[in-house]
C-alpha cells in the first residue's frame, strides 16, 4: 500500500490512536510524523503543568502547521506556552481556552504578537485577563467569532476591537459585561452595526441592559441569524422598547434562534415573530402576552420551527392543551414547556409553614421542666397535630444516625437554552490525553 494512501487513511484517526500506530513499525513511525496529520489539536482537562509540558514535547515537532487548537480548562506554564507558540501558532486560524485559568495579560501579548492568521478566539470565562490583556486584541484583525463570555471587558476596549476586525461573524458576551451590575451593551450594538456588516450571532445573555436605542442598532445589521437578548434588562415602562423590537423582528429576515425574557409582547411584534419563516428555535422567558391566544399564530406559519421554549408564564394549561390538540404535528408537549407554580402546591407550602410557626410557639411557652422531660415535646406536639402528623413521627424518631443530610440546594427555574456552540470543535480530533 502507497505512503499516501496510508496517510490518507491516517488523517480520520483521533491522537491517541496516532501515538499507537507510531509504535507498529518504522515505517508507519514516520509516517505518523507528518505535520499535515496535526492540524488540529485537543488538550482539554490537562491540570498538571508538568504532564501538559511533556504533551508539547511530543508534539512540538509534528504541529508545524497547527491550524485548531482547543487548551480548554486546562494549566500550563507561561514559559512553555511561549516556546510552543513560537513553534508552532503562526498558522493559528482558531484558538480556544474556555476557563482556563493560566491565560492572562501576558498570554493575550504574545498570542496578538504571534497569531495574525487567528479567526476564533474564545476565552469564556478567563478571570485573569485585565484591561492591558484585551488592548492586545486590538493587533488583531482578522477575527470573525469572538466568545468573551464571563470576562471583565469593558464596552470601550470592546468597541475599539470590533472597529479593527470588521469580518465580525459571532460575538458572544453572555454574562455580565465588565465589573458592573447593570452595564450598558447600546454602545456595543452601536459599534456592531457600524463595523461589522456581516455579524450573523450575537449573545448578550445577562451581558447588562439594552434599550430601544440597541435595539434599533441590531436591526440595521440585516444578516442577523441569532439574537439572544435574555437576561438583559429592558426596561418595560420605555415606550420606544416596542417599536424598537417591531424593527428588529421586521428588518432582519433571516432569523433562525430568537431569545427573549422580561418584556411585554404585543399583538403586533407576535405577527412579526411569526413572519421569521426561517425561525427554529423561539425562547420566551418571563414573557407577558397582551393576547396569549395569539400564541398559536407562530405554531401555525413558522415552517421551521424546531423547538419553542416558553417559560414561567401564566398561560393557562387548558389553552396549551388546546393548542396540543390544534397542533399535534409540531410535538407541543415537547415544545412549550410552561413553569409555574399551581395553586394547590402554593397552598400546600403556606400550611407547612403555619404549621411550623405553630410548633415553634408551642415549644417557647412551654414550662422548663415539662420542656426538659423525655418526650415532653413529642406529647405537646400530639396534642396539637394528632398522633398521624408526619411531624410528630418524625420527631419521635429522632435524628438520624448519621446526622442531617445537607443535599445540593434544589435547581432554579430553568434559564433557557443557549445558542449552540459553533466553530471549529467539530473539526477538532477527540483524545483522551486529560
Amino acid at each position: 500500500m502507497h505512503d499516501e494512501v496510508i496517510l490518507d487513511i491516517l488523517k480520520h484517526l483521533d491522537l491517541k490512536t496516532l501515538y499507537l500506530m507510531n509504535q507498529v513499525n518504522r515505517r508507519f513511525n514516520n509516517l505518523t510524523r507528518d505535520p499535515l496529520l496535526y492540524t488540529s489539536l485537543n488538550m482539554r482537562n490537562i491540570c498538571c503543568p508538568t504532564y501538559f509540558y511533556n504533551i508539547l514535547c511530543y508534539f512540538t515537532p509534528r504541529c508545524k502547521y497547527l491550524q485548531q487548537l482547543d487548551l480548554t480548562l486546562s494549566n500550563f506554564s507561561f514559559s512553555h506556552f511561549v516556546q510552543f507558540f513560537e513553534d508552532c501558532g503562526r498558522h493559528l486560524t482558531h484558538l480556544r481556552f474556555i476557563e482556563c485559568r493560566s491565560v492572562d495579560n501576558n498570554v493575550l501579548f504574545k498570542i496578538s504578537e504571534i497569531c495574525k492568521n487567528l479567526k476564533e478566539l474564545d476565552l469564556t470565562g478567563c478571570l485573569e485577563i485585565g484591561n492591558e490583556g484585551f488592548l492586545c486584541l486590538e493587533n488583531l484583525e482578522s477575527l470573525e467569532q469572538l466568545k468573551l463570555g464571563n470576562t471583565k471587558i469593558e464596552a470601550q476596549r470592546l468597541c475599539k476591537i470590533l472597529q479593527r476586525n470588521k469580518r465580525m461573524r459571532e460575538l458572544e458576551l453572555d454574562y455580565r459585561l465588565g465589573d458592573c451590575i447593570g452595564y450598558p451593551v447600546d454602545p456595543v450594538a452601536i459599534e456592531l452595526r457600524n463595523s461589522c456588516p456581516d455579524l450573523q450571532i450575537i449573545n448578550l445573555y445577562e451581558a447588562g441592559y439594552i434599550t430601544s436605542k440597541g435595539i434599533n442598532a441590531l436591526a440595521d445589521c440585516k444578516n442577523l441569524r441569532t439574537v439572544n437578548l435574555g437576561g438583559n434588562i429592558i426596561d418595560p415602562d420605555e415606550a420606544d422598547v416596542d417599536d424598537s423590537l417591531s424593527r428588529l423582528l421586521s428588518s432582519c429576515q433571516l432569523l433562525e434562534e430568537i431569545y427573549l425574557d422580561c418584556i411585554v409582547l404585543t399583538d403586533r411584534n407576535l405577527k412579526l415573530l411569526a413572519e421569521c419563516k426561517n425561525l427554529k428555535y423561539l425562547n420566551l422567558d418571563y414573557v407577558k402576552f397582551v393576547t396569549p391566544d395569539n400564541i398559536s399564530i407562530i405554531l401555525e406559519q413558522c415552517p421551521k420551527l424546531q423547538a419553542f421554549y416558553l417559560l414561567n408564564h401564566n398561560i393557562s394549561p387548558y389553552l396549551i392543551g388546546q393548542w396540543e390538540k390544534s397542533h399535534p404535528h409540531r410535538g407541543m408537549s415537547a415544545l412549550i414547556q410552561p413553569v409555574y407554580v399551581c395553586a394547590s402546591n402554593r397552598t400546600t407550602m403556606i400550611k407547612l409553614f403555619l404549621i411550623t410557626l405553630l410548633c415553634v410557639a408551642v415549644l417557647a411557652n412551654l414550662p422548663i421542666d415539662k420542656f426538659n422531660q423525655p418526650g415532653g415535646k413529642i406529647d405537646e406536639l400530639t396534642n396539637i397535630m394528632g398522633q398521624s402528623s408526619p411531624l410528630v413521627r418524625r420527631a419521635a424518631q429522632g435524628p438520624p444516625p448519621n446526622g442531617p443530610s445537607n443535599g445540593p440546594p434544589p435547581n432554579g427555574p430553568p434559564m433557557g437554552p443557549k445558542p449552540q456552540q459553533n466553530g471549529f470543535s467539530k473539526s477538532l480530533k477527540e483524545s483522551s490525553l486529560g
